[in-house]
């Protein structure tokens, strides 16, 4: 579909909009009164140690409980995330029902949603918003990671923003850093959403792309000069994150299920980051499905080579996946239709007529004057 092959759906779905919206309404109410009363996995656990870590001025990096070992193996935001929930009322200290951890994920899961929503509604009109909820709130792995309680969850509702707001340079650069500081994986996005509309605005998309992560990373990354130490914390944080992550095994994946095919792992990681490369500038035709489908596209490469792999991480592609299957084929919208500098992005073909009609105004007074 990224290169345009059989991209052309013909219609969302067979439901009315109304029923549609009112089915998604209620799934997301069904899945946020299961987590109530759902675990906390070990990785919101470190989240809210590691937000105790700051709360008391020290970097969360080495600085971690000692029955969670490998909390301290993410990003800094993800632990900053948890900060707002913890401050009011403190930590105990132990790994009971852990209130903070259920607060964002409920926060992530209803952002995540009405991001959904939003991106649905603004590309292919009310339909399409109410069909991208109602995927998002019904899918499997969304239950699954919303119970686990884990920032896996907080990626996925990143991934529907940068979705919905993927017209902007800013905002994607923006989503692929917050992913960054929070997970480290979105980095594989970098080069198809920097280049993603440069051939139409030159040089200032770049801009805007760098000016949107500086300030993410800005935002986050101050976390390791707490405590007075920033080149000691950022050996840490690298040693942490990188270094453990690049190592650390997983009984899930193909390479220990089938240790035989271990030898194409180099292989196939060398594959994945070149084709992050190619894909950035080829095809040259840019919609935003096409751009949907090559992100899902590269998250599931990047998935398939990890060493450590686990079933929440579903939820990171799902958002773009949705996107490119479940909407109708729309040429007057930047969906499916070319993207130019004068055409908004519009939710409905009227709109895309009238842009259409006072754009040619323009041009014939600009004629006359």
């Amino acid at each position: 579909m990224s290169f345009g092959y059989g991209e052309r759906v013909e219609k969302t779905s067979d439901l009315p909009t109304p029923l549609l919206f009112v089915l998604g309404v209620f799934a997301s109410g069904f899945v946020l009164a299961l987590n109530l009363d759902a675990g906390v996995l070990d990785v919101g656990y470190a989240g809210i140690a590691g937000a105790d870590r700051i709360l008391d001025g020290i970097s969360p990096y080495g600085h971690m409980p000692s029955d969670i070992e490998l909390g301290d193996t993410y990003g800094p935001l993800n632990y900053l995330l948890y900060v707002p929930f913890v401050w009011p009322s403190g930590w105990s200290g132990q790994n009971h029902y852990l209130p903070a951890a259920h607060t964002l994920t409920i926060l992530a899961f209803t952002g995540g949603g009405l991001a959904m929503l939003y991106a649905g509604w603004r590309y292919a009109g009310a339909r399409g918003g109410a069909a991208l909820l109602f995927a998002w709130a019904v899918f499997p792995y969304t239950l699954y990671a919303t119970n686990q309680n884990s920032n896996d969850i907080v990626v996925a509702a990143l991934a529907a923003i940068g979705l919905a707001t993927a017209t902007s340079p800013l905002a994607r650069e923006a989503t692929v850093s917050a992913g960054f500081a929070i997970k480290l994986y979105p980095l594989i996005l970098a080069p198809l959403w920097m280049l993603y509309d440069l051939s139409r605005r030159r040089i200032a998309p770049l801009l805007k792309f760098a000016l949107g992560g500086a300030v993410v990373l800005l935002l986050s990354f101050w976390v390791l000069f707490l405590g007075g130490e920033p080149v000691e914390n950022a050996k840490l944080f690298y040693e942490r994150t990188f270094g453990v992550q690049s190592t650390r095994a997983s009984p899930f994946t193909s390479y220990s299920q089938l240790p035989a095919l271990a030898v194409l792992h180099r292989p196939l990681t060398i594959a994945t980051i070149v084709l992050a490369l190619l894909v950035a500038v080829v095809p040259r035709k840019r919609t935003m499905r096409r751009l949907a489908a090559f992100s899902a596209a590269l998250i599931i490469a990047f998935e398939l080579v990890l060493l450590h792999w686990f079933y929440v991480y579903i939820v990171w592609f799902k958002p773009f996946v949705f996107a490119a299957l479940l909407l109708a084929t729309n040429a007057n919208t930047a969906l499916d239709g070319e993207r130019s500098d004068r055409q908004a992005v519009v939710g409905h073909p009227k709109d895309a007529n009238r842009e259409r009609s006072i754009v040619r105004k323009g041009d014939l007074w600009r004629s006359r004057l």
